[in-house]
Parts: C-alpha cells; sequence; structure tokens
C-alpha cells in the first residue's frame, strides 16, 4: 500500500540512481514498520526543467511524496522522513534544501491491495497473519514475510 511518488527532473536522478533509491526505500519502510516489500510502490515522475519553480524562479530540486496508511507512530514516521533525506542525498549527490519528502496518511480501509481491504497500521501484524503474508507474530508484532 505505501506508494513513493519521487517527482524528479531526469538529469538530476540517472535510471541506474533511481533503482538504488527504490530499493533502498523499501528497506527503509519495511526495516522500520514491519510491511512485505512486495507491499512498497516506489513511482518516479518525470519533471520538465521548465515547469520547476520554487519562490517564482526557476528552481531544481526532487519532491518524494509518500501516501502511507495511518497509525504509525510520530517516532517512526520522523526516522522514516530522516532516513528517506539522508538516502536521497547520498545518493543523487543533492542537497537536502533541494529535496521535500512528505507523508500523507490515509485510513486503512480507504485502501485495497490485493483485493483485500487494508487494516489501519496498528493491526497490520493480526491482518498480515490472517491473510497468509507472514508466518508468525514475534513479540515485536512485526511479522516474519512469506513472500
Amino acid at each position: 500500500m505505501p506508494n513513493y511518488h519521487c517527482i524528479i527532473q531526469d538529469r538530476l536522478v540517472p535510471p541506474a540512481i533511481r533503482a538504488q533509491l527504490a530499493n533502498s526505500i523499501t528497506d527503509i519502510h519495511c526495516s522500520l514498520t514491519g510491511a512485505p516489500r512486495h507491499f512498497v510502490h516506489v513511482l518516479f515522475w518525470p519533471l520538465l526543467p521548465e515547469n520547476a519553480f520554487s519562490g517564482g524562479q526557476p528552481a531544481e530540486f526532487a519532491i518524494v511524496k509518500a501516501q502511507i496508511r495511518r497509525g504509525r507512530s510520530k517516532e517512526v514516521k520522523e526516522k522514516m522522513l530522516s532516513e528517506i533525506t539522508t538516502l536521497w542525498t547520498s545518493l543523487t549527490g543533492m542537497s537536502k534544501n533541494n529535496l521535500l519528502v512528505s507523508f500523507s496518511e490515509i485510513p486503512g480501509e480507504n485502501a485495497m491491495e490485493f483485493g483485500l481491504v487494508l487494516p489501519d497500521s496498528e493491526f497490520d501484524h493480526i491482518w498480515l497473519k490472517e491473510n497468509g503474508f507472514i508466518d508468525e507474530v514475534p513479540a515485536s508484532g512485526k511479522g516474519t514475510a512469506t513472500a
């Protein structure tokens, strides 16, 4: 369910770097939330340089706008924002001053994936087990993915 929309000027982020970003954003999301990897979607949207402005002036920047389910703690969200920002700047060489990373949260019942209505994130461990996405639910509440 989480979908990360990366709005970029093509020349600033080469395709090989995009693949690294997608893999690492998935790593970050899964390590902090316990989500199975196949639920994380990362999309890159090209932005023509002549269509990019900050403060009314032409600018070079990137936006990572993620839609996640509500229920993640403030600490988890802050850690994801920080790790994605660090990752992005280290792989692309862009300044953090030219990057916006943000989350929009939606209720689980407003999303369906694999033909299943999703729970709010606080009930992931139960939902993942009931639907066969994890084998067991450890004490941490994060499951071991089956797929």
